[in-house]
């Protein structure tokens, strides 16, 4: 969301890392939660629909193994959920985590 969001404090940085990108790749639950947050701030689905439409972009689909590795998690709340789910696919493919997110940067290092 740094990315699209200009009065985020990460924006600059996010835009930067962005641009100098081949290939990123997105999480499934990522773009759920990046749709839920424009929709609840009335922000329109416009950047969804580039996101998912940028060639340099792969949308990174779940397997039943992500969702039993958060379920033993013992997630507390949704956005442990989701945060479980990424890093198993972090973990799984051998991607490079990039996020801003100091919670899931911690629980990437656990």
């Amino acid at each position: 969301m740094a990315v699209v969001v200009e009065d985020d404090v990460n924006h600059r940085e996010a835009i930067r890392i962005w641009s100098d990108a081949e290939k990123i790749y997105v999480p499934f639950i990522s773009v759920v939660e990046f749709e839920y947050f424009l929709l609840k701030h009335k922000l329109g689905s416009k950047a969804v629909e580039e996101l998912v439409n940028d060639p340099k972009v792969e949308i990174v689909p779940y397997t039943s193994q992500d969702i039993r590795f958060a379920l033993t998690r013992r997630p507390k709340s949704y956005d442990d959920f989701n945060d479980y789910l990424i890093l198993s696919v972090k973990r799984r493919t051998s991607l490079r985590l990039f996020t801003f997110d100091k919670e899931l940067k911690r629980l990437a290092k656990s």
